[in-house]
């Protein structure tokens, strides 16, 4: 299409919620044997894409030329499942299960492609939410744990931000999911009582958000620049809190009390924040503006909680086995690129930034007692970072506008806040055993680049007032391991921490 207007706006929103509560209950009672089964099995999802496109287009905006897409997922999910099993006379039995997925797959795109486009920013623009990872303290000791630079997300709301002029392409994406789930079991039984429990939560969030400029001419005439700016921005939040709970409690007056609980969950989150501007092969794609800026923050957020209790008791013999484990997996790029393109701008910013902040507590409580017994609490945390932050200004030529303070920045930037409790507590009353393993595994791979390739700035009469090119990989990362066995009367306990 062909326009010529004031403002031209287009834009596409979204917004998908699920939110799901079940639980499952069963009681048993009988004269020789209760026995209660309870479970509750969950899959929810949400798949959803969010998209605008101009191509094959000559725009022309006096003031703003802005191009959004935006999308909010918000998954819920709470349940679980309750177990009783009696038995006046023998045996009760207790078995209960939860196992949930949650998953959140999108894509949500500003593209822009196979244009010829001016924005002149000449009006009062348009005003967008903003969104940044700052520096909210700075490391005065390097010796205490917790002294250390920290960064969090600030948020502006649109009615307060200030406004962007000229062309906007903005892509912006927010998913959040919550998970309480707790599964319990209680057996009684004059012979023996058993109960066995699990809870198995997996989580779940992928797809990208990108905003980008392709193989289109930027204010190609270069007219009245001093307003034109030119605003490439994608923004990307995946938060998820997720807690979980098992207990499992067999009793029995003269035969034997087991417990046997399990509590496991795996996280995922991939996803790729992309912003770019990249002309066509040959260099021959204009770029013109005053203030240039494509910009890129993924942030992720990570909040968990696992805990597996079992307690087994009896006059004569008493069990108890509890296993906690929790694996997370965070992967995906955050990528800001100007490649192919020629112009003179005043200011141009490629910043690619990624913010995490991953807190994990895993707790494994075993109990037992009788004359004889055995406890063992096993307690295994497994995270792993793999994710690419990369910043990238290659084949490009630009001159300065020739006023003051004209600059270029390319600048990646990757925060990762990490910090993990992990726990395994045996005891075991009169005569045996207690067993505590604790197993944390931490593997942070992130990799940061910022670079210039193939680029001309500036000329032999104006040179730009400052070049920048920086690589900032930050990880802080705190552990607690604690593994505690205990035995009482004759008991022996042994615990052991990796």
């Amino acid at each position: 299409s062909t326009i010529d207007a004031e403002d031209i706006l287009a834009k596409a929103n979204s917004k998908n919620e699920i939110l799901d509560v079940a639980i499952g209950l069963s009681v048993g009672v009988g004269q020789y044997a209760g026995v209660a089964l309870a479970g509750n099995i969950a899959s929810n999802i949400i798949d959803n894409d969010t998209q605008i496109n101009i191509s094959a287009s000559t725009l022309k905006a006096h003031d703003t030329l802005a191009v959004l897409a935006s999308s909010k997922e918000k998954l819920e999910n709470y349940g679980g499942g309750l177990s009783v099993g009696v038995g006046t006379s023998a045996a009760g039995v207790a078995v209960g299960a939860t196992v949930v997925t949650n998953t959140i797959t999108s894509d949500t795109d500003a593209l822009i492609a196979n244009s010829d486009l001016v924005a002149l920013g000449a009006g009062n623009g348009i005003k967008l939410a903003e969104h940044k990872s700052v520096k909210t303290s700075s490391k005065a000791d390097p010796d205490p744990v917790d002294d250390y630079e920290k960064y969090e997300l600030q948020e502006t709301s649109a009615s307060i931000a200030t406004a962007k002029k000229g062309l906007v392409v903005d892509a912006q994406a927010e998913h959040v999911l919550r998970d309480i789930s707790i599964t319990g079991g209680v057996a009684v039984g004059s012979a023996a009582g058993v109960a066995v429990d699990a809870t198995v939560i997996i989580n779940s969030i992928t797809g990208s958000t990108s905003a980008q400029i392709n193989s289109t001419d930027i204010n190609k005439t270069n007219e009245a620049l001093t307003n034109a700016n030119v605003f490439v921005n994608a923004y990307d939040k995946a938060d998820i809190s997720s807690h979980l709970d098992t207990i499992s409690v067999g009793a029995a007056g003269e035969g034997a009390g087991v417990g046997a609980a399990g509590a496991g969950d795996r996280n995922t989150v991939q996803r790729n924040t992309v912003a770019r501007i990249v002309g066509k092969a040959d260099g021959t794609t204009a770029l013109n503006g005053n203030s240039v800026t494509v910009d890129s923050l993924g942030y992720t957020k990570i909040h968990l909680s696992e805990t597996g209790l079992a307690a087994g008791a009896s006059a004569i013999a008493g069990a108890a086995v509890t296993g906690a484990v929790s694996v997370n997996r965070f992967a995906g790029n955050t990528t800001a690129l100007v490649s192919n393109v020629k112009g003179t701008v005043h200011e141009l910013a490629v910043d690619a930034n990624r913010l995490t902040d991953i807190k994990t507590y895993n707790n494994a409580i075993s109990l037992s007692g009788g004359i004889v017994g055995a406890s063992v609490s096993v307690g295994v945390t497994d995270v792993e970072d793999t994710s690419h932050t990369n910043a990238e200004l290659s084949h490009a030529v630009l001159s300065t506008d020739g006023a003051d303070n004209s600059k270029i920045e390319v600048k990646a930037e990757n925060n990762t806040q990490l910090a993990t409790e992990l726990s395994a507590d045996s005891l075991e009353i009169s005569l045996g055993e207690s067993w505590g393993v604790a197993v944390s595994n931490v593997n942070m791979e992130a990799q940061v680049g910022a670079k210039l390739d193939a680029v001309t700035l500036g000329g032999a009469e104006q040179e730009f007032s400052a070049v920048t090119v920086e690589a900032n990989n930050n990880t802080y990362s705190k552990f607690q391991n604690v593994a505690v066995a205990a035995g009482s009367v004759l008991g022996v306990g042994v615990g052991h921490g990796v």
